[in-house]
């Protein structure tokens, strides 16, 4: 249908040969599907339909642009985080075109003459090939699912929204690809200069559907190279001074940060497919050898005392990837939250830094000759201690720590030459930041000594605001439904009989545990057999398989900021009124979730996996087929009465509030007998309220 509007918005006579191409293309890609691919519609297994759906368009297939880079220039990955809304400004977006054919604008009302947009400035350093993409393999997201997308890449003469084609490059509406037919994708043919680009991220419609709030990760890929990471310059080997304390994590500039890993905004199973590792201002994340490979990472909200640098790194990668961050304030206290994302799976890691003291030092005279006090500077910074001898004597001899003097301290002498005038930086750490730490330190020449009395009272964080910080699993409230079956059947003349099969109890609002096991509220399921819908003989026949449903959430489900409904009807075979619809699986999930942001934003993702779907005869492909329509006897020329929707999902709630319905397949019927008849079939339901 949207294919169909753009076709129509449109009097160019090439246009209408294009439109026939493609549409030939497509089936043919379609019937090729289904005859080599499984039943059931997995995302992993469309690369190859993939590869064969961009050959016939004569398109770069998804790996093409990599593997036509020089082995001398690893790739670039910028990623852009954003949430296009309502209050974004508006402009007349250009219609679709690559790169060197002419730009045009949108003409057809509301079909992009004023569409929101969000646009994101970078730099390229090279002369390079671009791919700006929204889609998940290349390190994009695009939340809700189902979002219509359409990108402009603008050149170095920048983005005027009042003149729309000005130094536009190329624009795309969408990848046509499965699964993410609707997600957008630009891929230069033609190597660009060094220079400013613009990306401008918008919809195809000017009131899209599902609507706007739509939540993005935009990934932009270069072959300029990356940045090598400086090799740490080793430490000199101690001469004749005297064995320094263990090496601990260096305060001050550098922290080994605590980690916090919680389940992602995706399918359950993100923790156990990352692994997350730390060190002196680094967070490794490393995906099991298995699945789809890490392919995104991004930061979320805004980091606390922090500059986080995310290397460049190619999308689904199984190697691990290093993240660094510097203290913007060395001392202060740091705080940011990660997302790193594989195509199905997702997890959060909070990083936190504790803050470092400046501590108070008092210096008397050492146990040698007097004049130690005289001999030596003393200052102190964050974590830290600096020992300076005078530019006369002979020097600072050694440095150590009176024993038994430490008290929640570990401290760090580093090595230096005996006799050496330059300053020395003594470090430290507290165990506990909280509780009170001291040492004393005595420093010598040959001839003078002095001791240092370190203290650190009680610290109390900075108290600025944590932008990234868990909400408290007993304030969030949830709710969720799971359905199997729901049938309201019309009876001629004025009757309709509800028929509900396997239905679990709603979810209360603090979560809680049902008959199902912990946190699930009743599992409920039909063994093999009919399924008898309001006894209207005109029904024929309604008979399924297993029918399963259960919701989880809440502390008691070991999900204290989100909740979960699944509903699953196996071996669907109805038919009705002649209308024969079959299904091998028909399955619904809905997971609404607390993102760790400020405020706590509330994310509801939602799927379904619909197998071996077959109406009156005809294999349908539920990843692009929305609506069949039902005819009088299931004949191809009798009256329509009525609809197969497939995959409709509504989306409700504002503010920290948002909700949930996804529904495989509704059969709806709008004319004959059983007019006003509504059958849903696996209904999954959630929402949640974040604090």
């Amino acid at each position: 249908m949207k294919d169909f509007k753009k076709f129509i918005s449109s009097n160019n006579q090439n246009n209408l040969r294009l439109f026939f191409q493609l549409s030939i293309i497509a089936l043919v890609a379609i019937v090729s599907f289904f005859l080599w691919q499984p039943s059931v519609q997995m995302q992993d297994n469309n690369d190859e339909l993939e590869k064969r759906i961009a050959k016939e368009r004569n398109l770069p297939v998804n790996n093409s642009f990599i593997d036509n880079l020089s082995g001398d220039s690893p790739l670039i990955t910028r990623l852009f985080s954003g949430v296009l809304t309502l209050s974004d400004p508006t402009f007349n977006r250009p219609d679709e075109f690559n790169q060197g054919t002419p730009c045009s604008l949108a003409t057809a009302a509301g079909f992009g003459n004023a569409v929101h947009y969000d646009a994101y400035t970078f730099n390229l350093s090279c002369t390079s090939n671009l791919r700006v993409s929204l889609l998940p393999q290349d390190g994009g997201s695009v939340t809700p699912v189902g979002a219509d997308t359409f990108l402009v890449l603008y050149g170095p003469g920048g983005f005027n929204p009042a003149m729309p084609c000005a130094n536009a490059i190329a624009a795309n509406d969408d990848v046509n690809v499965l699964p993410n037919f609707f997600l957008s994708r630009i891929i230069t043919t033609t190597p660009l200069a060094a220079g400013n680009y613009t990306v401008v991220v918008t919809t195809f419609e000017n009131t899209p559907a599902p609507p706007l709030p739509l939540t993005y990760t935009l990934a932009v890929i270069d072959a300029c190279g990356a940045v090598p990471t400086p090799t740490p310059v080793a430490s000199p080997t101690p001469v004749a001074s005297p064995t320094p304390n263990p090496t601990p994590t260096p305060g001050g500039n550098v922290c080994t940060p605590t980690t916090t890993v919680t389940e992602g905004d995706l399918f359950p199973g993100g923790i156990p497919s990352f692994g997350v590792s730390s060190g002196p201002g680094s967070v490794t994340i490393d995906h099991v050898d298995a699945g789809t490979g890490t392919r995104s990472i991004t930061v979320v909200g805004v980091p606390t005392n922090a500059a986080v640098n995310i290397p460049a790194f190619v999308p689904g990668t199984f190697a691990p990837v290093v993240v660094t961050f510097t203290p913007n304030t060395p001392g202060l206290a740091v705080d940011f939250t990660l997302r790193a994302a594989s195509q199905f799976h997702a997890i959060f890691i909070r990083v936190r830094c504790a803050e470092t003291c400046t501590p108070i030092t008092v210096v008397t005279e050492g146990d040698l000759a007097p004049g130690g006090v005289a001999s030596f500077g003393v200052s102190q910074g964050p974590g830290r201690v600096t020992i300076d001898h005078v530019d006369i004597g002979t020097g600072t001899r050694s440095i150590t720590v009176v024993p038994g003097s430490a008290v929640n301290a570990t401290v760090n002498i580093p090595a230096f030459v005996p006799g050496t005038f330059a300053p020395v930086n003594v470090t430290f750490t507290q165990g506990n930041p909280a509780l009170p730490s001291s040492f004393t330190l005595r420093a010598a020449s040959l001839f003078h000594a002095i001791f240092i009395r370190v203290t650190c009272g009680t610290v109390t964080p900075t108290p600025t605001p944590t932008p990234v910080a868990s909400p408290t699993p007993t304030t969030n409230t949830f709710s969720g439904q799971a359905t199997g079956i729901q049938a309201n059947v019309a009876i001629p003349p004025a009757a309709t009989v509800m028929t509900v099969v396997a239905q679990t109890d709603p979810l209360p609002p603090g979560g809680g545990a049902g008959n199902g096991g912990p946190g699930r509220m009743f599992i409920t399921q039909v063994e093999q057999g009919s399924v008898i819908l309001g006894g209207v003989g005109t029904l024929n026949t309604f008979q399924t398989g297993a029918i399963s449903a259960f919701t989880e959430g809440g502390p008691a489900a070991n999900r204290p900021n989100s909740s979960r409904s699944q509903a699953t009807v196996a071996n669907l075979d109805a038919l009705i009124l002649g209308n024969s619809i079959r299904a091998s699986l028909v399955q619904a999930q809905s997971v609404c979730e607390c993102i760790p942001t400020t405020p706590t934003t509330p994310l509801c993702p939602a799927s379904t996996l619909i197998g071996g779907l077959v109406i009156n005869g005809t294999v349908i492909n539920p990843t692009t087929m929305s609506v069949v329509n039902l005819r009088v006897g299931g004949l191809p020329t009798g009256d329509i009465i009525g609809q197969v929707f497939i995959n409709q999902s509504t989306r409700t709630g504002t503010g920290q509030m948002m909700a949930v319905t996804i529904n495989p397949l509704r059969i709806n019927f709008t004319a004959g007998e059983l007019a006003g008849t509504n059958i849903i079939i696996a209904q999954a339901y959630s929402d949640i309220t974040c604090r």
